[in-house]
């Protein structure tokens, strides 16, 4: 779609959310090559670093990864959406392709789901339901 408005002309600007356990996957990096050499400056990459890739490949340092791929990277905090907010306007502003890496604890806000592995496919109890709605927060 990045590669499409720009051949036509069009200003429109796009934003693309990927996990970081997704960036196992080699269709990721293919098309970091492809935003590069086609310098899709209307795309913004948001990754969610939430520590999902360790399960997989551990990929280290992803914001290092994305500017050896050209990206202008900015890391934030992923749960103060101010920040956010600020890192994506300054990515609509870039000359080259941009990143956003949003680090993140999984299941944030709760003890019930915080660093769990197991809320990527659990559906919650009765009991869990409970324990969130009863304040059993962070």
């Amino acid at each position: 779609m990045a590669f499409s408005a720009g051949v036509a002309g069009k200003d429109d600007h796009f934003i693309c959310l990927c996990g970081d356990g997704e960036l196992n996957e080699g269709s990721i990096w293919e098309s970091l090559l492809l935003i590069r050499k086609f310098r899709l400056r209307n795309l913004t990459l948001i990754v969610d670093n939430n520590g999902s890739s360790t399960r997989a490949i551990d990929l280290g340092n992803v914001a290092q990864k994305l500017e050896s791929f050209g990206l202008a990277v900015t890391a934030v905090d992923g749960h103060d959406v101010p920040q956010l907010r600020r890192a994506l306007e300054r990515c609509s502003l870039q000359s080259i392709p941009s990143a956003i890496v949003a680090n993140t604890i999984k299941g944030y806000g709760s003890n019930v789901t915080k660093n769990n592995f197991a809320w990527h496919h659990r559906v919650p109890s009765a009991r869990d339901i409970e324990d969130i709605r009863n304040g059993y927060y962070i």
